[in-house]
């Protein structure tokens, strides 16, 4: 006869040994690996970053730059920019800031027109300026662009000694502003005093530049043609903004003062642009800014 109990026995500890094989092996070498562990393993090992200080040096630049379009050879111009330190060190002095005008974008051979001095500058801030420079008379008439250099006396080291200057991104049309009378109507032969007439002229901005200011025209009455010694009669304002090449017609009303009839002889009437000497024009002495009525008239009792 069997005995059955040993062999039950014997079962069931083949079993536990089983169960506790598989466990174990579940325990010391994880889970199942997924489908794309292979892949995974060929990724890079991150590499360390390697960080370095950071220089506390100085780098002064111009960080920006504003010119307007036209300038008057002998007049001013408006400039404004900004020296700004870019980097982490600070100046422990002042430092000079220049400008010079230049024909060629190219740093080298430029007109000299001016310099500020920069106070000393913080890690990142800026010191900003509106101002204006006298642009030299000797200047041909063309377009020059305006040159900007950052510690141009070169007494701070910097980080980098090789971003000081900016170019403006435009030019300046640099000329000359000049007035002519081209126009004036002619008077009717015989004016009532104290009774209004009409006047018109035309005034011709024969320069390169436009016109920036208001300026005003004045009418005489002369008997020679010639300017000096006239008798003012009275005035018309051109508005500022007349570009170069451009004209301005306009009109006045004249009244003659009934004590003026006394003097029965002819008058041309004459008529001068800017007569009040507001602008720079080329030559002041050229006369063509005033215009001789062609016929005379004269004067009556009215």
């Amino acid at each position: 006869m069997r005995n059955h109990a040993g062999s039950h026995e014997t079962r069931w500890v083949f079993v536990v040994a089983l169960v506790v094989l598989v466990f174990s092996c579940f325990l010391f070498t994880g889970p199942p690996l997924p489908a794309n562990a292979i892949e995974m393993q060929k990724l890079p090992v991150p590499v360390p970053i390697q960080r370095y200080p950071i220089a506390k040096v100085p780098d002064l630049i111009v960080s920006s730059l504003s010119i307007p379009s036209y300038g008057v050879i002998g007049g001013q111009i408006k400039v404004t920019d900004t020296t700004r330190n870019n980097w982490y060190g600070s100046t422990t002095q002042a430092t000079r800031t220049r400008y010079w005008l230049s024909a060629d974008n190219t740093v080298g051979n430029d007109i000299y027109v001016g310099e500020r001095e920069i106070p000393p500058l913080m890690a990142f801030s800026e010191s900003t300026w509106v101002g204006s420079f006298k642009v030299p008379s000797s200047m041909q008439i063309a377009p020059y662009y305006v040159l900007v250099c950052a510690d141009n006396n070169g007494i701070v080291p910097e980080g980098n000694e090789r971003n000081n200057c900016r170019f403006s991104t435009n030019k300046i049309m640099f000329g000359y502003q000049n007035l002519m009378m081209k126009s004036l109507s002619n008077p009717p032969a015989t004016i009532p005093t104290n009774q209004p007439f009409r006047v018109t002229d035309t005034v011709f901005n024969n320069g390169q530049v436009p016109i920036d200011v208001e300026t005003v025209t004045k009418y005489y009455m002369s008997d020679d043609r010639t300017v000096g010694n006239d008798v003012y009669l009275g005035n018309r304002v051109v508005p500022a903004g007349l570009l170069g090449g451009a004209e301005n017609t306009g009109s006045s009303w004249l009244v003659f003062l009934w004590e003026w009839a006394a003097d029965q002889r002819p008058f041309y009437l004459l008529a001068c642009a800017d007569n009040t000497a507001l602008l720079r024009e080329w030559s002041e002495q050229n006369w063509d800014n005033c215009r001789f009525s062609d016929t005379r008239f004269q004067m009556t009792y009215q």
